[in-house]
């Protein structure tokens, strides 16, 4: 409580008594004891904050600052008690710019955030982005807070994405630029191909034609000259003799076909012995024919078609041998215009 006493005298100056007034100062006591723990929260809060935090009055002395501004910047707590400035944070091409912030502030102009360069108290620096507000007491701006972040690490790490970006754009550069290369090597790779294709398919033609014709010569000097020869012997020789002359002048007959070699091509396990009877088989021989023709018996003529059967995959199936030869060959003979195989 608070008590204040006054005397009092009438016109004569003789004392009469005295007036007193007692406060009750309890809700007084109270505030104060609120503002001064709210301080103190404010200052443990600011304590804890890792960045630099300051209170400032309007001409930019520091009135307040947190252990981390003194840990960033070099300085002491006696020089900032000595008057230290906001101002002589910041480095000199920064300062202009520094000063028509905390005019803005002071006219209660809205703020944004705001990178500079800070100085330390050893002439280092480093960036940092701050944020700042006014301080107002009874409708009055008094000064400002700014909290200030060091943004040494955000600045190399963005840096180091730049300079990343760059190596990777030119890195896919240049992979483009080979890749486009090699494209275009293909693509001209690729008509050469084409237009060798084309000639080669012409000479290929060209040699088919060419051999279709020595077939041709061949056929028609067989069938002019050794054809006729081969008459008169059928007709002068006794039927042993014959079995061989027909063979002959059928061999002769289909010399300009490509049967045996196709055959012995396809079918590489047949003997010497079995492409034989299966060119016999073809020209209608029947067993006891080629059996003679082979000066050999029936039997062993028939276990060899047999094996013969079975070497072309045929022996499951319902087919005549004779039938099975004689189209293969019609399938080589180049008379038909057909060069397949079966």
């Amino acid at each position: 409580m608070l008590a204040s006493i006054a005397p009092r005298f009438n016109d004569r100056g003789d004392y009469l008594g005295a007036f007193g007034a007692i406060y009750d100062l309890t809700e007084r006591q109270q505030a104060e004891q609120a503002v001064r723990e709210s301080e103190l929260r404010f200052r443990e809060l600011a304590e804890l904050l890792p960045a630099v935090l300051l209170e400032c009055d309007v001409r930019g002395r520091i009135l307040f600052a947190n252990h981390f501004a003194f840990a960033a910047t070099g300085y002491t707590m006696a020089e900032m008690d000595a008057g230290l400035s906001v101002i002589e944070l910041i480095a000199a091409a920064d300062r202009e710019r520094l000063h028509q912030n905390i005019e803005s502030l002071i006219a209660r102009e809205p703020s944004q955030p705001s990178e500079y360069l800070a100085l330390r108290k050893d002439g280092t620096t480093f960036p940092v982005v701050t944020q700042s507000s006014p301080i107002i007491r009874a409708g009055q701006v008094i000064g400002f807070r700014t909290v200030a972040f060091d943004i040494t690490e955000q600045r190399r790490t963005a840096r180091e994405l730049r300079l990343a970006h760059d190596e990777l754009e030119q890195r896919v550069a240049r992979r483009t630029a080979e890749l486009t290369r090699a494209k275009d090597e293909l693509e001209a790779e690729r008509l050469a191909l084409r237009e060798k294709n084309v000639a080669l398919r012409e000479i290929l033609g060209l040699i088919e034609e060419e051999k279709n014709q020595i077939v041709r010569q061949v056929q028609s000097n067989i069938d002019r000259i050794a054809m006729p020869l081969l008459g008169r012997m059928l007709q002068n020789s006794d039927l042993h003799s014959q079995h061989f002359v027909k063979l002959l002048r059928d061999c002769l007959s289909d010399i300009g076909t490509p049967f045996l070699w196709s055959l012995a091509d396809d079918h590489t396990n047949l003997t010497q012995r079995e492409l034989e009877i299966c060119n016999m088989v073809k020209e209608g021989m029947l067993s006891k024919e080629i059996a003679a023709a082979l000066s050999t018996s029936v039997q062993t003529v028939s276990k060899q078609r047999a094996i013969i059967r079975k070497k072309l995959g045929i022996s499951a199936r319902k087919i005549n041998l004779a039938s099975y030869l004689k189209t293969r060959s019609r399938n080589c003979n180049p008379r038909s215009g057909l060069n397949s195989k079966t």
